[in-house]
């Protein structure tokens, strides 16, 4: 829980009276600069090493379950880091990110997890998957499809849409991943909250939009002319599943974005910007999800950036039942951000 791991960047980022006054004396490097503060010891104590540096059937029998806060100081990072190297090696581990620092009330709510591993572990037994929400195909909302240019958008509408009321609109990316994550299915897993708050959710092939050249504002130019919202960022939330989600991204990100709100579920982003402007960014993915270098790549970017970033990794595979859950999971940061009916 919470393991006290600092990156190598960290350790050489430190002041000298930082470094001198705890990890110099415990590893052995006090009044050492730069990469001096690397001893030796410490890379055969420090986790980031010796999983790197030994054949990973050496860890085969040990088992493994990791827990820290996504608002913790500093360890966010070295732990980040440790599951994406123990998911390189393919060692297996339990991974969880959950929101909260490094309080008791985080460690406690972690024992609902750890305890049960425990347990399975000294009985030999493999922990099992996440127990997922179970969704039906029951939706109230309408679909319509308008087109840009070759480009398709489909609209999920409320049944009680009314034209002369302002609704916000979720714009979402769908990329290609382990799952056929349709709009409607995650107009499924946001059924809920569409019933209470005034939402429209509109979704494309991101894959299409990039072959056909169409640009972001031309998707927002025609839901705007065929739904009643208002042309600002403040009435666009993002949401991106799977590949090429750059592409909604990066309208979160500049001196003028084009969306407000982002959120990703198992995506794969690979150009942090240094502008990034969302008022909120909101993470999801499980330990054994696809894109787990780059999802962590980003929240480590959007920490450092000190922008406002929630991260979670729940516990599961990349399957559409577990993307839903992700997604019914934002429902709550989703409706902050929307109008009551």
């Amino acid at each position: 829980l919470s393991p006290s791991l600092n990156t190598d960047e960290q350790y050489i980022s430190l002041s000298q009276d930082g470094w001198n006054l705890q990890w110099g004396n415990n590893f052995g490097g006090s009044g050492q600069t730069g990469t001096g503060r690397l001893t030796s010891y410490y890379k055969s104590q420090c986790p980031l090493h010796f999983f790197k540096d030994k054949p990973s059937s050496t860890f085969q029998t040990v088992r493994y379950y990791i827990d820290c806060g996504d608002d913790e100081e500093r360890l966010y990072a070295g732990n980040g880091e440790l599951h994406s190297l123990l998911r390189d090696k393919n060692i297996k581990h339990e991974y969880r990110v959950r929101n909260g620092a490094h309080t008791d009330s985080y460690w406690r709510e972690s024992m609902k997890e750890a305890l049960p591993f425990i347990e399975r572990s000294f009985k030999g037994e493999n922990y099992p998957q996440e127990t997922l929400k179970k969704f039906t195909e029951e939706l109230h909302a309408t679909n319509k499809n308008i087109k840009v240019g070759n480009s398709n958008i489909e609209l999920w509408l409320p049944d009680d849409y009314n034209s002369e009321l302002t609704y916000k609109v979720l714009y979402y990316s769908k990329g290609e991943g382990n799952v056929d994550l349709t709009t409607k299915k995650v107009a499924v897993a946001l059924d809920s909250l569409m019933q209470i708050k005034r939402m429209i959710i509109a979704g494309f092939n991101v894959k299409e939009m990039i072959l056909n050249g169409t640009n972001f504002s031309a998707i927002t130019d025609a839901v705007e002319k065929t739904v009643h919202t208002e042309s600002n960022a403040d009435f666009r939330l993002g949401l991106t599943y799977g590949s090429e989600a750059n592409y909604l991204y990066n309208q979160s990100t500049g001196n003028a974005p084009a969306i407000n709100f982002f959120f990703a579920e198992d995506a794969d982003i690979i150009n942090l910007s240094a502008e990034n402007r969302a008022k909120i960014y909101y993470l999801d993915i499980t330990d054994e999800g696809s894109n787990y270098n780059s999802i962590f790549t980003l929240f480590n970017g959007l920490r450092g950036a000190e922008a406002p970033v929630q991260y979670r990794v729940r516990n599961g595979l990349d399957s559409e039942q577990s993307a839903q859950t992700g997604i019914y999971s934002m429902s709550y940061y989703i409706g902050e951000q929307l109008i009551k009916k």
